[in-house]
């Protein structure tokens, strides 16, 4: 009877130990399949890192495109700002390069200055440009003059008075008085200065009253 039993348990367990070795095999493939599933997983995570990675690096050529396309844009806007700037400039400076040479056309010619011996300076000074006219004209001198020094002072061309030098005490400057309201015009001042031995040197300047 004992060895019955025993002899069922051990067929029992030889079946249950012929299962187990026949189950074993099938394990290996799940893992396989768990191993596959995983590089496949992994596979697909690298290609869509990789996808991002493209898309990220098309978005920031994009927008590099885009800002150098601003840029371009930005600096024809600042060209052409320039531009408009420097034809408005022109602009303005034609009517006043007009005005000027208008202006220069307007001013007279002067006739050259002529010096007499022993004479210093004078009031107006030659080629003066002034907005009123002067009460007198003055002409100084490094010598003694004598009373037979005279002035004459023209307007356009025409004489308005021939007069004496009227000497200072010092008898080293002389002046003449200006036609009252004579107005604007070119003035010439032509003199003959004497001294005390009869001899005389003449000499002349001019001014403009505008």
């Amino acid at each position: 009877m004992f060895h019955t039993k025993f002899a069922v348990l051990s067929f029992v367990g030889g079946v249950l130990i012929f299962f187990a070795a026949a189950c074993a095999p099938s394990a290996a493939p799940q893992v396989n399949n768990a191993a596959m599933a995983k590089e496949t997983d992994t596979a697909m995570m690298a290609k869509e890192t990789e996808s991002a990675a493209m898309m990220a690096k098309e978005t920031e050529s994009a927008a590099m495109m885009a800002k150098e396309t601003d840029t371009a844009m930005m600096a024809k806007e600042t060209d052409t700002a320039m531009m408009a700037k420097e034809t408005d400039t022109a602009a303005m400076a034609k009517p006043t390069d007009a005005a000027m040479n208008q202006s220069d056309a307007m001013m007279p010619k002067f006739p050259p200055q002529q010096f007499a011996a022993h004479f210093v300076d004078s009031m107006p000074v030659h080629e003066a440009t002034l907005v009123a006219l002067p009460q007198l004209v003055l002409l100084n001198f490094n010598f003694t003059l004598s009373p037979a020094s005279t002035i004459t002072i023209e307007k356009d061309g025409k004489e308005l008075k021939t007069a004496p030098g009227k000497l200072s005490d010092n008898k080293l400057a002389m002046t003449a008085e200006l036609p009252v309201g004579a107005g604007m015009g070119l003035y010439l001042v032509k003199y003959k200065a004497c001294w005390p031995d009869n001899s005389c040197h003449t000499g002349q300047f001019a001014f403009y009253v505008k």
